[in-house]
């Protein structure tokens, strides 16, 4: 016995739809049917693949959020039989090729020193171009610096923002009285568009 492996079945109902025979196997730990033997047994019930005719869909829960796992490592050795396993996969239409995000599946994206890397590139992070676009106009010079601050953060991403936010720039000199313009506004608006 040593060396040998049986795939063993513990439960399993069979039923063909044509004759009724036998239509439910059920064994104890004792009486254990051998895989080999049920198939040899019940040749029409495991045909393979194409056992339905036309497709089956399989309903999800509205609220179901897709689970990531990450990619399993393939021995060396076994990339060749699994290559063309998938691929005998994908010309039976068991599994699909998908090349790009689906709205089930999206794309990995790396965040990365508040920024996001994506196979588009560096992309600002939303949550922070968010707070940009929903900061209120600056009542006095230390919330125009830390909306400033904020600003700044989309030098990378935006071209000519110093020309832009320089009205902005100019209330925080020293010895300048904080008010409030409309070339300030205008400059507040430009900047939460670019943004």
């Amino acid at each position: 016995m040593r060396g040998q492996t049986t795939d063993v079945l513990v439960e399993c109902k069979i039923d063909s739809g044509a004759e009724k025979e036998g239509n439910s196997i059920s064994s104890g730990e004792d009486n254990c049917v051998a895989k080999e033997k049920l198939l040899y047994k019940y040749p029409k019930c495991f045909r393979g693949v194409d056992l339905f005719s036309g497709e089956y869909h399989i309903a999800l829960k509205q609220d179901a959020e897709p689970v990531l796992h990450p990619p399993r490592r393939v021995p060396e050795s076994m990339k060749d039989a699994v290559k063309k396993e998938l691929k005998r996969m994908i010309e039976i239409d068991v599994i699909e090729k998908v090349d790009q995000p689906t709205d089930w599946v999206n794309s990995v994206v790396i965040k990365l020193f508040g920024n996001y890397l994506s196979s588009n590139g560096l992309e600002p992070d939303p949550d922070k171009i968010a707070a940009i676009v929903d900061m209120t106009p600056p009542t006095y010079a230390q919330e125009l610096q830390s909306f400033l601050g904020m600003v700044n953060y989309l030098s990378r991403y935006t071209p000519d923002l110093a020309t832009t936010t320089a009205p902005l720039r100019d209330l925080t000199k020293k010895d300048i009285i904080f008010v409030w313009g409309p070339e300030h506004q205008k400059a507040f608006d430009n900047v939460n568009k670019a943004a």
